[in-house]
């Protein structure tokens, strides 16, 4: 593995990491209406529960975009919806997370040039 690819992989093990910090094991999917993700995003980063930094529209814009292309948009929505089941930090999406995270993880591996999978990489 070249170094580029040895970088972009470890991103991608701490996109899969932070994806799933502060969360518990219950997994339920959440059953409330579907917060907006900057909100989530911020509440999370408040709590300090998730290792997402910087800015959180930017960060939730390229997941948006990125997610149809990536066919990972099941899984950010399962992601969301279960986050907003109640306070972030309190929730139980382990599953939700680990999916969402291995899915956006794979394609941005493959497609790291691209604007939005550097604007993801980069938040982490």
């Amino acid at each position: 593995m070249n170094h580029s690819k040895a970088i972009v992989a470890r991103v991608m093990v701490s996109l899969v990491v932070a994806l799933s910090a502060g969360c518990g094991s219950d997994d339920s999917g959440g059953s409330a209406a579907m917060r907006p993700c900057p909100d989530v995003c911020k509440e999370a980063q408040a709590g300090a529960c998730t290792s997402v930094k910087g800015d959180c529209t930017a960060f939730c814009g390229a997941l948006e975009r990125t997610s149809p292309t990536a066919k990972c948009e099941t899984q950010r929505t399962n992601y969301i919806k279960c986050l907003s089941g109640g306070p972030v930090c309190a929730q139980g999406c382990d599953n939700a997370e680990s999916s969402l995270s291995t899915c956006m993880g794979a394609y941005c591996l493959t497609h790291s040039t691209e604007a939005d999978c550097k604007t993801l990489i980069a938040s982490f």
